[in-house]
C-alpha cells in the first residue's frame, strides 16, 4: 500500500469514528445525523475489514427497525436529533400497523445491498463464531426484506420490482428524475406544508428547487395518507418506477442471499440445507431473466 493510501484510509476511519454514535455511523453529522439504510450498509462493508463488532452493530441497528411486512426502512430515526426535515411527524409512518413502535422510521426504502454487506461482514471476520450468530440473526430479516420486496413491489410477478418515491433509489435529487416530476402538476391545496432543513447547510445550486422539494413533499404525503398499505399506494401513487439500478441491485443482493443460504446450510441455518435450489436460487434466476429482458 502506497503511502498516500495508508493516509487516505487514516482519514477515512477518522471520520467514521468521529461520526459513530456507539450504535450507528451518522452519513453527515449536521444534515444527515440519523441512520439511512443503504449507507449503513455501505459503512458496515468498510468495518468489516478493521472493525468486525462496529461492522454487526451498524446492520443489527438497522435491522431492529424493520417494519412487520419486511420492509428495510429507508431512515431510522435517532431522537437526539429533531432538526431534520423530513422528519417523524412528516412521515406519519407510525400510522402504518407494520411499523416498529420501539423506534421511529421513514415510509419509504433504499437500494437492497444489505445482503451484500452482510456477506462481506461474514467472509472478513476474524471471530468465527460471533460471525455465525450474526448470519443467524441477519438472514431471515434479510428474506423478509426481499420477500417485502418481490410481494409488495412485484405485484405482477415480472421479476422487477418498482420504487415509489425518488428518494428510494438511491439518486434522490438527480435530474433523471425530473421528467417524470414534472408531470407531477399539483394545486396549491395538493402541498404539504413543510420547512426544509437543507437551505441551512447546501449551497443554493446544489439542492432541488423548492418546486421539485412540493412534489417530494407531495409524496411522502400521499404514502402517509395511505397509512403506507401498498395496494391502496399503487391505486394512487403517480409514480411507479422499474429503475435499472435498483432492480440491478435486487438482482445481485439475491445473488449474495443466495450464497449465505448455502453457507448456512452447513450448520442448520435454513432451508435449501439438503442441496436443491432455495428460493433466492429461483428469485436471482428470475431477476437475471427480467433484467436480460432490458438488455442489461
Amino acid at each position: 500500500m502506497l503511502i498516500d493510501d495508508v493516509d487516505l484510509v487514516s482519514e477515512a476511519k477518522m471520520v467514521l469514528d468521529f461520526n459513530w454514535t456507539g450504535e450507528y455511523t451518522k452519513p453527515g453529522p449536521r444534515l444527515y445525523p440519523h441512520q439511512w439504510s443503504w449507507d449503513s450498509a455501505f459503512i458496515a462493508i468498510g468495518y468489516s475489514h478493521y472493525d468486525q463488532e462496529r461492522a454487526t452493530t451498524e446492520l443489527r441497528h438497522l435491522f431492529e427497525a424493520q417494519w412487520k411486512n419486511g420492509l428495510l426502512p429507508q431512515i431510522v430515526f435517532n431522537p437526539h436529533f429533531g432538526r431534520y426535515f423530513p422528519g417523524i411527524d412528516f412521515w406519519h409512518a407510525f400510522e402504518s400497523p407494520n411499523a416498529p413502535t420501539q423506534v421511529s422510521t421513514s415510509g419509504i426504502v433504499q437500494p437492497p445491498i444489505h445482503a451484500m454487506a452482510v456477506l462481506r461482514v461474514y467472509e472478513h471476520a476474524q471471530d468465527d463464531s460471533g460471525a455465525r450468530a450474526f448470519l443467524e440473526y441477519e438472514f431471515p430479516k434479510l428474506v423478509a426484506w426481499h420477500e417485502y420486496l418481490y410481494r409488495e413491489r412485484d405485484p405482477e410477478d415480472e421479476g422487477l420490482v418498482y420504487i415509489r418515491h425518488p428518494w428510494e433509489s438511491g439518486m434522490d435529487n438527480s435530474p433523471m428524475w425530473d421528467s417524470i416530476m414534472e408531470r407531477l402538476q399539483l394545486r396549491p391545496t395538493q402541498v404539504p406544508k413543510y420547512r426544509r432543513a437543507d437551505t441551512h447547510f447546501v449551497a443554493t445550486e446544489d439542492r432541488p428547487l423548492d418546486s421539485g422539494y412540493d412534489r417530494f413533499a407531495y409524496l411522502v404525503h400521499l404514502s402517509a395518507e395511505c397509512d403506507y398499505d401498498e395496494a391502496k399506494m399503487r391505486e394512487s401513487c403517480p409514480f411507479l418506477v422499474q429503475d435499472v439500478l435498483f432492480n440491478a441491485l435486487v438482482c445481485q443482493a439475491d445473488k449474495d442471499l443466495a450464497q449465505i443460504a448455502r453457507l448456512g446450510g452447513g450448520w442448520g441455518l435454513l432451508r435449501g440445507a439438503r442441496g436443491e435450489d432455495s428460493p433466492c436460487d429461483e428469485r436471482e434466476a428470475l431477476g437475471r431473466g427480467a433484467l436480460d429482458l432490458l438488455g442489461l
